[in-house]
């Protein structure tokens, strides 16, 4: 009996934690921007389109530049930092509210690249 009792306990913690909602779930969109390097040989966009969806502060989407499209995903600590990959590259970045800016190194042709999405 007091073993099927701490099972129960223990089940229902597991449970409680698992469906526990992350400050920045939901959906988020937003634009990613970059400069065309002088003299780079680019024939895409430096600009593109973020979307994004967030479940327990795990960040998963992708930024569509022109024709091309390039996945995102990363964690979001309980401060608001994130860090994970866009494509290959690192992209760091903070959430705040409602908001999230961050940036990325860009290829050869584009320079300060960055990332602002809302709330959607």
């Amino acid at each position: 009996m007091r073993f099927a009792i701490i099972i129960a306990f223990l089940t229902l913690g597991f449970a409680a934690s698992a469906g526990a909602a992350g400050p920045y779930d939901g959906s988020w969109s937003g634009e990613a921007t970059g400069t065309a390097r002088a003299g780079g040989t680019f024939s895409g966009a430096c600009t593109g389109v973020a979307t994004a969806t967030i479940t327990d502060n795990q960040l998963k989407g992708s930024i569509a530049f022109g024709r091309s499209t390039y996945n995102m995903g990363g964690r979001i600590a309980a401060d608001g930092t994130f860090t994970g990959q866009l494509g290959s590259v690192a992209f760091t970045g903070k959430f705040a509210g409602a908001a999230f800016e961050g940036s990325y190194q860009g290829n050869s042709n584009c320079t300060n690249s960055r990332v602002t999405m809302k709330r959607s």
